[in-house]
Order: C-alpha cells, then structure tokens, then sequence
C-alpha cells in the first residue's frame, strides 16, 4: 500500500520533478481552467497577486525556467494525455493555440493574456483555487513575473524530449514511516518498507531478521553507511505464494528477492573419525572432540578435520564428553567411574575425580568453573586441579536413574535433570535445592535450558515438551510435520470451501428448480391466456366482419335511396322548373290575351269609328267616302286580325292553362315521391351510423382482442425464453453442484489424506539445543531431521533435512549451538554439519530500469502475485495522468502484458482472483475493475466511490468483491452483474488496505483511524485490533487469519494473534547497519 495521509497528501497527486537533477516531490495539479466554461471574468484588485517586474535582457528559457512552474501547478491537468478544457500547457505552441476558450497568452503582449490575469488573481476564477486537491499554492511575484517576461519577450521555446539523467540523494535514515507490509502465506515471515529499506521479521520467534540490500546500491556509494534495497521509497510489497520470493516496488522498478538457506557447512568428515564415534563440538565451532575404540579421546580441528591432540588417560568406554562454555576446556566422563577436565595444550587431563558408578551424563555449570555429573545423584565438581578430589555437593530428588543433564552458566546457574521414569526437575545449582517439577511421561533421551527465555526443553523417545522455568508452566507438546500440518491446514480450509461451494450450489439448484417450476407455471398460464386471447381476437375479428358487412350493406341501401331521393329531388326540381315554366307561359299568354282583348277593343272601336266615318261620309256623301271606306275596310281588317291574335292568345291561355295543370300535376307528383324516399334515406343514414358505431366498436374491440393476443404472444415468448433459460440453469446448477460435490469428495479425500500424514508424521527426538540466542529450539531427529521451532510459544518454524552420505537418514545424535543462529550437528557414524538457520533473503532480479528508458513510468504502488506464483502484476502510472498495470512472469522477468489504458489515473492495488483467472485493481480513479488476465481485455468496472480506491480483494468463490476506499468506506461487489451489495462506513479516516481471509465472509481492513477490522461482508464488525496513536496505512493476514501485520506513519510494525485481537509484538525500527557488498 503507497504512502497515504489524510490530511497530508494522496500518491496520486504527487509528482516526480527532475530539477538540477536532483529527484524532489512536490504537490501538483492546479486546476487551470483555460478553455473550460468560466465564471464572468471581472478584476478583483484586493485578492491580486502583485507582479515583479524583472530588469533582466536575456531570454528567458521555456524548458529550463517556465515550465517547471508549469509542471509543479498546471500539467497534471492540462497535459496531452489529461486535457482539461481542451487546453495543453506542455510547449508554447499548445498554449497558443488554447482551449474552448481561446488561446491561453497573445505574445508580446502579457496584459492580454488570460493565463497570466487568472494567475495573477486580476480575473476570476482565480488559479490555482482555493482548497485545491493538489494543495498547490499560488503563484509567487517573482514567478508571475517571469511569465510576464516571457510572454512579453514573444512566448517562444521549445522542450527537449531529452530529460536529463536523474542524479540521485541517499532518503535520510530517519525515514521509518511504513507504506506497505505483507505476510507469508504459512505465517513464517514478514516484511514491511521503512523509506527504501525493507525489514524482514520472523514471526514464530517473532525476532527481526534481516534487512535487504541492493549490493549494487552499496557499491555506488550513494549509501556508505546503511544498507537499503531502493534508491526510492519503497511503495509495495508481496510475498510469493510459497513464500520464497519477495516482490518489492520502487520508482520504475520491480525487485525479486529470494530466500536463501545457508548451506550446510562441512565441520568433521567421516574419514577423520574412522577410528570411533563423534560426540562433541565446541560452541565457538573450532574444536571437535571424537572417542577411538581404545577410549583415547581425539582432539580436531573443526574446520579441517586434522587430529589436533589425542588425550589418553580413560580405561572405560567413553559415555559422555563436553566442551566448556568458553571452547577452552573439555570435561570427559568414562566407564572406568572418572570425570576428566582436559586443556588443549597437553594430553594429560588437568582434574580427575573418581565419581559414582551409576553416572552416565554431564554438564558444565557457571563460567567453566563445575562440572555436574549424575547417576541416581547428582554430583557437583570443580573443574579446576585441587587435593580435594570429593565432590563440592550432592544432590539427591530423583527414584531412578538420570538419563540427561544440563546446566546454565553464570553465578547463579540453575540445573535441569530427567530420569528414567520422564520427571524432569530444575534445581538451584548454587543450593542444591529443586525450583520446579515436570512429568514427561516416559524416559528423558535429551534435555537443553535456557535461563534468559526461562525454557526448559526436554525429549522422549517419541515427543518433546518446552516448559516455563519462570511460571512452571509446560508451554507447548510440538508434534507432527510443520509442512504436514500446514498442508492439512490448507486442505482443511479448501474443505470447507468446497462445501461451502455445493451448499452455494444446492442453493442455487433449489432456487432454480422452483424457477424453473414457477416459470413452467407461468409458461402454462401464459399459453392458456394466448389460446384464449387467440380464440377472442378471432372471435372479435368474426364480428368486426360482420359489422363491416352490415355497414356495407346499409352504406349501399343509403347509396341506392340517396340515387332514388337524387332522381326524385332532380324530378321534383325539373317538375317545379316545368311547373314554374309552364306559369311563365301561362302569365305571358295571358299577357298576350290581354293585349289582344286590348289590341281588339281598339281595333273595334276603329271599325266602329270607320263604319260611323263611312255612314257618316254616306249621309253626307262626301267627296272622300271612298277613301273613308277603304279606312273602314282597312279597319275591319284589323280588327278581324286582332280577332283572330285574341283566338289565338286565347287558346295559348288556354294551352297554358292546360300546360301548368300538367306542371302542376307533376310537381306533386314529384313531391310525393321524394317525401318517402328521403325518410328511407334519412331511416338508411341513421342505420348507417348505427352500423358504422357498431363497427368502430368491433373494430376497437378487434384491436383490443389482437393488442392483447400481441401482449399474450409477446408474453408467451419472453415466458418461453425465461422458461428455457430456468430449465437451462437448472441443468447448469445442477451440473455445477455434481461438480461442485465431485470436488468436495476429492477435497474431502484430500484433506482426509493430509491429515493423516500429518497425524501420521512423527520425528522421534534424538537430541535438542536451543540456540545462543535462546529464540530458537532445534530437535535433531532419529530419521535425520532437524526441527526448529520458536523458544517462547513452542509454535515450528521451519524443517530442515540433514544431507545424507548412505542409503537412508541417520540420527541426529548430538546438537551444539555455535552462535544465534547457527549449530552443529552430530550423526551417527557420519560426518558434522554446522546449519544456519538465518534466513538470508538475496536480489535476484529486477524488473525495470529504473530511470528514464524504464518500461514502468513511475512509481509501483502494488505489486501481486497470482496464487500459482507464476505470474506478478504491478500497478502504478503517472500521477493525474495514467494508469499502469503490468504482468510479467516471474521465472524469467518477460513483461507478459502491458494492460491498455486500465484507469484514468494512478494504480493503487491489485489482486488475482482465488483461480487467475481474472485480476482487479483500484485507483485514484474512483474505479474498481476486473480484467482478464489472459486477455487483458476489461470485463468489469465498479463505480461508487468518491475517491481513491486504495484496496481490492476477491473472495475465494469469485461471485464477490470488496473495495477500500480514502471516503473511509468499504464496498462490497457482486462481480457478476457489477452491483453494489454493500457499503460498509464504519471508518473514521481513510480505508488504506483490504483482503479477504480463506474460505471465509471475513475481511481484514486497515484504516487511519488507527485500527485494523476484522469484518463480515455484511457490514458485521466481528473484532477489532487496535494500533494505537497510528495512521495505518498497510496490513495483510494469512489465508487461515490467525496473523495480522500492519504498519503505518509512526514507523511500527504490529503483530496481531488475530482471533484472539491481541497485539503479540510490536516492532520499531531497527539500527542502522554497515553495508556489506554481495554479488547478485
């Protein structure tokens, strides 16, 4: 997990920058908003920034000068990759041509330039603002004063793409804050950075091991006085899943260090003792003291083997020998009933005491000053010449005879004896008087103390016991195979996976089967409502024709009364037309009648008048009468005329009389016949629109009846669908819960067997020793074994076999300590081993450059391995500009894949899933998201936090997903469908790391709020462990979750016995060490 304060700052907004060439971090991203939608610029001249005005006449240089102010508060965000507003500040060229706003300077004229107003807070909004999330301040005088310059000079330049070399400063010793730690799977080891060193800690002994170191670091003098494995901080660490590598992330590089046993050192071969057996070492590992057939006891030189002295002087077999405390002496106890003290200088023994017949075991007591010899008793003897050849005290306690001894030294040494019968007691060797009594249970075969760690260890034949001298209490009975119990552990956790996997699937098979039956149901249902929506479309579909016939038929009934009321109305028009005619006539030949009843009454009257002329022209006989009688004549032929127009008018009258009755006639006619065929037609109308309402209604009807046979069908088929797919994921549960319980019966049988082996497994002790230190117990065991386990909780460490000459292992006879972490070994008829058991941890390769030409842009803020321990993904990028997730694999440092554009921007964690199949990553993005791994192709993004997402872990089914986020939450995934199950915020601050346990619900988060939670993915908080006065910013768990390491700011790495919540050890950082030069 990377460096993460809460009030402080967040990685991904922190920068690299190259000034000078030195490395310096500064805080970035002022949010420059040329280009964006801004507020109405207006000049606020209290908030301005006055701006200096430099006299200089050079140049002012773009690379060198601007754009450093430029990367420390715009390019974050306004770079090509991140433009905000569309505007790049990266060269002048982009900042000419600006953003959605315009361009961000004129050159030549500064006082025009948005760039400098915003900055200069002579125009709102003003740059950077305030409470930015970079905390970037606001630009100095001096620096506006140089943009000012540079712009007025006409804003020219251009960047080198050519960085110069980074010149590295060694980070100050007192750098202790820890960014990340991680945990050995079988809780063996943990690691956790200080700065750029990394501390290894053995957690059985729970003792700090080791510091790694980079020897090339060491070489290059840049650290003379520490050793350190980075030249940078340190931001991630992972374990293998084996635990024999370590991954640690720098800047631009990946190191792997593997652990190293110390190889078995040859001490004495077998050749050197041909003539006898081998029976001691001294503990500064120079000497080695063998016993011939002859009971002469042969000095060596560990280291060669050569015969440095032999010491005669025994006449008895040689039971027992043993070195001082100091190497400078040995005490030797024979058959023959004598103790003798040797120097080396001569081959004549310096002290010989006659001691009980039974004696059979010895040990030296306080600074080479007593020997203790016992049989039934316990005889105490000075090792130094004196006359006095009694014993200096006797110590009677035990029934039967003593099998095994041992002693302390110091002025106050304490005595530790076992018998036959397995009663072990401590005494006081200055007193002779016991402290403690302890029951082993059946013959002592070998017994070690340490007085600093107040522990006894005392062997049988079959099973050993550790005991607390200090309490009296037995501490720990260690059986079995540490490997073998920790596979059966394993397999025992993949158990209970593995049922809980067919409980999840005979879940998902009872779910499915009664969906399956509910969606038959349905489909049921849904058939029988189409059949029936079928059968009333058709049914409305029959009586919509019908209707339709009915109007058609009335429509054609009104169309024919329509033509017959047309041709009764076009009659009866024509009828009043010939009637109204035929009055015209009648009323013109009466008018003509009229003017010849005129015309004739005139034409009489001037008959009359003429025939009065002609009679009066008679009586008087007048010259004229003959014309008078031709007026006369002409007038009765007028009016004869005028009678014959009168007849005539007279019958036109009479003919139009006639004409108009006619007219008349016809005309009612007419109207008769139209009367009943416009109510038929008005009676057809009223039909027609009762038929045409009968048919809308049929046809809604229809509609209705065919909108719901549609719905029925469309339903029909999406019951279908859903149907075949219950039935199809009914078949799927179902293969999957036979899977599912295949794989709990061979996980059943598997566990089953491991347990087995491991209950199976014994180690018969041979011979024990703690070492010098006292933090460590090593059994040497009868199949030639060496087991250590931790001197305080009796918990294995670790096993070690003994390399072999013949055909199978041979006892471990007799273990010497030779410092804190080193012993020699002593088997039967074979040659001495001196083994280490300090842990070395040695570079072993390196991902990355480092520099410039790296293929990793930054820093590495995560690094995981998957769980076959094939492959090693890491995570990091350019701060507010890119993501980066790598995959490389780990056997020979190929880069496998590098995933194409994974997040927005910083990656801060990453994890496979429980199969590698898939891996998830969170970042400064807000995202979660899953990939596939062999693809690299995005499968998932999980969206919901409102900031970083600092941690990531599956759960072991896969199905689920937890993120930790700095909103000081925890969110829980459902990764199939991409929902959010469950937001958990019982946090205080930010929420810095996350990882589920095996086989379980639970999760470990840490937290700034100074603890570390244990907690249900339902939100239930099951413990808590505390780190107190801490900002936690690390913590992992092993699978089984019974340890918990975490770090933080203050620099302590904490120990958790995790079902228990109680801290065991915390550790500070350790000294400073001289740098030793290894090669790789």
């Amino acid at each position: 997990m990377p460096f993460f304060c809460s009030e402080l700052r967040l990685i991904s907004h922190r920068w690299l920058t190259r000034l000078g060439g030195a490395v310096v971090i500064a805080g970035v991203c002022s949010l420059w908003p040329l280009g964006m939608a801004a507020e109405t610029a207006t000049t606020t001249a209290t908030n301005s920034i006055q701006i200096a005005k430099l006299t200089r006449t050079n140049i002012v240089d773009f690379a060198k000068e601007v754009l450093p102010i430029f990367r420390k508060s715009c390019l974050p965000c306004h770079n090509a990759s991140d433009a905000k507003g569309s505007l790049v500040m990266e060269n002048p060229v982009a900042l000419l041509k600006g953003g959605e706003t315009g361009p961000a300077l004129v050159p030549g004229k500064a006082h025009e330039s948005l760039m400098l107003k915003l900055a200069a807070r002579l125009e709102k909004p003003f740059m950077p603002p305030k409470n930015n999330k970079a905390d970037a301040q606001p630009l100095t005088p001096d620096e506006l004063g140089l943009m000012q310059l540079w712009i007025n000079q006409g804003a020219t330049g251009a960047v080198s793409n050519i960085l110069p070399p980074i010149v590295w400063q060694p980070l100050p010793k007192e750098l202790a804050s820890i960014n990340a730690v991680t945990i050995t799977a079988d809780g063996r080891f943990a690691a956790c950075n200080r700065g750029n060193q990394v501390h290894i800690y053995d957690i059985p002994t729970a003792q700090f091991l080791t510091r790694l170191a980079d020897p090339e670091l060491a070489k290059s003098g840049l650290y003379k006085d520490m050793e350190v494995a980075d030249r940078d901080v340190i931001e991630s660490l992972a374990f293998s899943p084996d635990g024999q590598l370590l991954a640690s992330g720098g800047f631009r590089s990946i190191k792997l260090w593997r652990k190293k046993l110390n190889d078995p050192l040859p001490l004495l071969t077998t050749n050197a003792t041909t003539s006898g057996r081998l029976l001691a070492i001294s503990l500064d590992g120079r000497w080695a003291a063998s016993v011939t057939t002859n009971h002469h006891i042969q000095l060596h030189d560990a280291q060669s083997g050569l015969v440095v002295r032999t010491l005669n002087g025994h006449t008895g077999e040689v039971r027992q020998v043993k070195f001082s405390p100091n190497s400078t002496l040995l005490a030797s106890l024979a058959q023959d009933n004598t103790l003798r003290v040797w120097n080396f200088s001569n081959t004549n023994a310096l002290v010989t005491n006659q001691v009980s017949s039974d004696s059979r075991v010895l040990t030296w007591l306080g600074e080479n000053q007593q020997i203790a010899t016992a049989g039934k008793v316990i005889e105490i003897w000075s090792a130094s010449p004196s006359t006095n050849t009694l014993p200096l005290q006797k110590i009677a306690g035990h029934t039967k005879p003593i099998t095994a001894i041992a002693g302390t030294s110091g002025e106050n040494p304490q005595l530790v004896s076992g018998d036959e019968e397995g009663i072990i007691k401590l005494w006081d060797a200055k007193k002779g008087e016991p402290r403690r009594e302890w029951k082993l249970g059946s013959s002592v075969t070998a017994i070690a103390i340490h007085s600093e760690q107040h522990r006894v260890a005392a062997a049988s034949a079959q099973s050993f016991k550790l005991f607390d001298t200090e309490k009296g209490d037995p501490i720990a009975e260690p059986k079995g195979d540490v490997t073998l119990t920790a596979q059966a552990s394993q397999q025992d956790r993949d158990l209970i996976f593995a049922k809980a996997e067919v409980d999840f699937q005979k879940t998902t098979v009872d779910s499915a089967d009664k969906s399956q039956k509910a969606e038959a149901e349905a489909l049921k249902k849904v058939t029988e409502i189409k059949d029936k929506t079928t059968k009333a479309s058709a049914e409305k579909k029959e009586a919509t024709e019908k209707a339709g016939a009915v109007r058609s038929n009335v429509e054609n009934q009104l169309k024919t009364t329509q033509s017959f009321l047309k041709v009764a109305n076009d009659n009866k028009s024509l009828a009043d037309k010939l009637n109204e005619a035929a009055k015209a006539d009648l009323n013109r030949a009466n008018d003509r009648q009229g003017q010849a009843k005129e015309l004739l009454a005139r034409a009489q009257e001037k008959r009359d008048a003429a025939y009065k002329s002609v009679q009066e022209a008679a009586v008087a006989k007048a010259a004229d009468t003959e014309t008078t009688i031709d007026r006369a004549t002409i007038a009765k032929n007028a009016l004869d005329a005028n009678h014959s127009l009168k007849a005539i008018a007279d019958k036109e009258v009479s003919e139009a009389k006639e004409r108009l009755k006619i007219a008349a006639d016809n005309l009612t006619t007419a109207g008769n016949a139209a009367t009943p065929i416009s109510s038929q037609v008005a009676d057809n109308e009223n039909k027609l629109k009762s038929a045409e309402k009968t048919l809308a209604e049929a046809t809604e009807a229809q509609k209705k009846a065919d909108d719901a046979t549609q719905l029925a069908d469309r339903n029909l088929q999406s019951t279908t669908t859903v149907s075949k797919n219950a039935e199809e994921t009914l078949v799927r549960n179902k293969t999957n819960l036979v899977a599912a319980e295949a794989k709990q019966k061979d996980q059943e049988s598997k566990s089953t067997a491991a347990r087995d082996r491991s209950n199976k497994a014994t180690h018969p002790p041979r011979s024990l020793a703690f070492l010098s230190g006292g933090h460590l117990l090593a059994v040497g065991t009868e199949d030639g074994l060496i087991l250590t386990f931790s001197a305080t909780t009796g918990d294995p460490v670790e096993i070690r076999t003994v390399p072999i000459n013949g055909p199978k292992p041979t006892p471990v006879m007799e273990i010497s300590p030779l410092g804190e972490y080193r012993i020699a070994v002593i088997r039967a008829g074979q040659s001495t081993l001196s083994l280490g058991f300090d842990n070395q941890w040695v570079l072993e390769r390196t991902l990355g450059t480092g520099d410039d030409q790296s293929s990793i842009v930054d820093r590495v803020l995560t690094v995981a391995f998957s769980h076959d321990g094939t492959k090693l993904a890491s995570g990091g990028g350019a701060p507010s500009r890119s993501g980066e997730i790598k995959l490389w694999q780990v056997a020979d440092g190929k880069l496998l894949r590098d995933f194409k554009d994974p997040h927005s921007d910083t990656v801060y964690t990453l994890r496979f899933s429980y199969d590698d199949q898939f891996l998830a990553s969170g970042g400064a993005d807000k995202f979660g998201r899953t990939f596939d791994v062999a693809t690299g192709k995005q499968i998932k993004s999980f969206e919901g936090h409102t900031h970083h997402v600092l941690g990531i872990a599956w759960k072991q089914d896969g199905r689920s997903l937890a993120t930790s986020g700095a909103d000081k939450v925890v969110k829980v995934w459902d990764v199939p469908s991409g929902e959010q199950r469950k937001t958990i915020s019982d946090f205080g601050k930010e929420v810095t790391s996350i990882q589920f346990l095996d086989a379980s619900n639970e999760f470990i988060a840490s937290s700034g709020d100074q603890k570390i939670r244990q907690v249900r993915d339902n939100g239930e908080n099951v413990r808590t462990m505390e780190a107190e006065g801490d900002f936690v910013q690390s913590a992992a768990v092993t699978p089984d979750g019974r340890y918990v390491v975490a770090g933080g700011q203050n620099g302590t790495l904490r120990l958790f016995d995790a079902p228990k919540a109680k801290l065991l050890h915390s550790f500070t950082a350790p000294k400073p060490e001289t740098p030793k030069v290894a090669a790789k």
